[in-house]
């Protein structure tokens, strides 16, 4: 006996995010709750058998005509935006960043580097906002001497 997989999408301008299951009614709601994942935790955890959350699937999901390396780059992209971990380990010990790196995706990659914390970019950063705490003392000063 042949067994039967039901599949259902979510379509959204980041790509597609879908779900299967042999059973019709185990997928009763789930575009919502694909929808409610994609766009309020990127983090959350959406296979429990690998413990892999949406950008772990976002990275390492096969194309297909409906899921295009467009759509995944688009995908990953609002993820990364949202604040997902890509630290975050699967069961298997896998980082999204590590599936990334295997994946060979340069598109990808450039992704994943401009959301990587760097020792230079976290330099960069602290700099900024030293120089920024210096020009709000010197504007805090000018308007004591203002209302003077």
């Amino acid at each position: 006996m042949e067994l039967t997989t039901y599949t259902i999408s979510y379509k959204t301008k980041f790509g597609t995010v879908s779900a299967e299951s042999d059973n019709p009614a185990d997928l009763v709601g789930a575009r919502e709750k694909l929808k409610d994942l994609a766009k309020q935790d990127p983090n959350a955890i959406v296979d429990t058998a690998t413990g892999q959350t949406l950008l772990h699937q976002a990275i390492t999901k096969p194309l297909s005509p409906t899921f295009t390396n467009a759509s995944r780059i688009k995908l990953v992209s609002m993820l990364l935006q949202r604040g997902a971990d890509i630290t975050k380990k699967d069961k298997a010990g896998q980082t999204a960043l590590d599936l990334a790196k295997k994946s060979g995706n340069p598109e990808i990659l450039a992704i994943f580097d401009l959301f990587s914390p760097t020792k230079e970019r976290t330099e960069k950063l602290i700099k900024s906002l030293t120089s920024l705490r210096e020009q709000l003392k010197k504007l805090a000063q000018q308007l004591t001497t203002l209302k003077k």
